[in-house]
C-alpha cells in the first residue's frame, strides 16, 4: 500500500506541468515541438479509429488467405494485388503506430520520444 501511494505521488510529480496548471484525466501530454504536435495523432481520433478498422479487415484477409498459400493455389490478379497492398499496409502501419499517442495513467501521452520508447519495448 505504501508503494502504491509512493508511485501515485511520483506520477503526480512527473506529470505536473511547469506552468502550474493541473492535468485532468484524459488530458494530453505534449512536447513543445510544433511539427511533432501536428504529426502525432490522438489514439481515439477518427483518423486512428478508421486506420484500426482497415487493419481489422486486412488481418482477416491475412488470416484467411496466407494459410491457403501452403496448398500452392494459383494466384489471381486480385489476390496478387491484395498481397502487395497488405504488405505495404503493414509497413506503413509501423510509422502510423509511431505517430499515435497512447493512454498512460489516465493521460494521453503525445510526446514522440515517449511513444517511440513504448513502441520499442513492445
Amino acid at each position: 500500500e505504501v508503494n502504491c501511494e509512493r508511485r501515485q505521488l511520483e506520477l503526480e510529480i512527473a506529470f505536473q506541468p511547469s506552468d502550474g496548471t493541473n492535468l485532468l484525466m484524459g488530458d494530453a501530454i505534449q512536447g513543445t515541438n510544433k511539427l511533432a504536435k501536428r504529426l502525432v495523432t490522438k489514439p481515439d481520433s477518427s483518423k486512428r479509429i478508421s486506420w484500426d478498422v482497415i487493419s481489422f479487415f486486412i488481418v482477416m484477409y491475412d488470416v484467411l488467405f496466407i494459410p491457403l498459400e501452403v496448398f500452392g493455389l494459383a494466384r489471381l490478379p486480385f489476390s496478387e494485388a491484395a498481397h502487395y497492398l497488405s504488405t505495404i499496409f503493414w509497413t506503413v502501419d509501423i510509422f502510423a503506430t509511431l505517430s499515435t499517442g497512447y493512454h498512460s495513467h489516465g493521460l494521453v501521452e503525445m510526446r514522440p520520444a515517449h511513444i517511440f520508447m513504448r513502441y520499442a519495448r513492445s
